[in-house]
């Protein structure tokens, strides 16, 4: 069974480095537009190394897909089969709304949609492996809902040291979606200043390093909807997560 999230950092505990961004540094992009999937690639190992997060457009995800992994996330909360998100791991997990309330749901593989998806997750991690040698042996993936008013207060995603969840992406599955809808991801910099704000918009995806980057999920004014994966280091005992 996948560890849940950490405890939420606070922004004095982040590490001290010379690598900042402002939010338009990075300009958005479409696999459509670059020459191919190295030239992505290329983009993300190198906006990763330097300033330890991008956001692009698309990233190769099939529209058709993404509309059905939408319907599926929409089915599973309706029919209330999405559980309240914890924090923590082990014998410290516990629930508290106070600092996230999401409803999850792990995803496995099943549908052709998901498998498409993990299918574009194993190419994900094999460029990340050849541009940043970083070993990464498997992937986790769940559904998130934020209802209206739904948070996520400022946190990593993986525990210092622990060589577990060691990149970190988020796509989108919300259409027609405003930027005054609010439901932004809410990225800081190394000095606790806003890096970025990622309207999630249907097919916006970001990637950032699970350790290293403090982020949120800001408050929305309707149903928001992702999915979370998580390239890990370690040892799954989950067969379905082995790529």
């Amino acid at each position: 069974m996948p560890d849940s999230y950490p405890e939420p950092a606070l922004l004095s505990e982040l590490p001290a480095s010379d690598s900042s961004l402002s939010a338009t540094s990075l300009p958005l992009q479409s696999l459509a537009q670059v020459a191919g999937t190295d030239v992505v690639a290329e983009h993300v190992a190198n906006s990763l190394a330097s300033a330890g997060w991008c956001v692009l457009e698309g990233l190769g995800f099939d529209p058709v897909h993404l509309t059905a992994l939408q319907q599926e996330v929409v089915a599973l909360h309706e029919a209330g089969a999405l559980a309240p998100a914890a924090i923590g791991r082990g014998p410290g997990q516990k629930l508290a709304a106070e600092i996230r309330n999401d409803r999850t749901a792990w995803l496995d593989g099943q549908s052709a949609a998901q498998a498409a998806l993990f299918k574009r997750f194993s190419e994900i991690q094999q460029f990340l492996n050849r541009s940043l040698y970083l070993g990464l042996t498997h992937f986790e993936a769940h559904f998130a809902a934020f209802e209206p008013g739904g948070f996520y207060r400022a946190h990593r995603d993986s525990f210092q040291g622990k060589a577990s969840r060691l990149v970190s992406l988020v796509l989108y599955l919300n259409e027609r979606w405003q930027p005054e809808t609010g439901g932004e991801l809410r990225i800081y910099d190394a000095e606790g200043a806003v890096a970025a704000e990622v309207v999630p918009v249907l097919g916006r995806t970001a990637v950032f390093l699970s350790e290293d980057v403090l982020h949120e999920v800001c408050p929305s004014t309707r149903l928001r909807y992702s999915i979370a994966c998580w390239f890990r280091a370690d040892v799954s005992d989950n067969l379905l997560l082995l790529r």
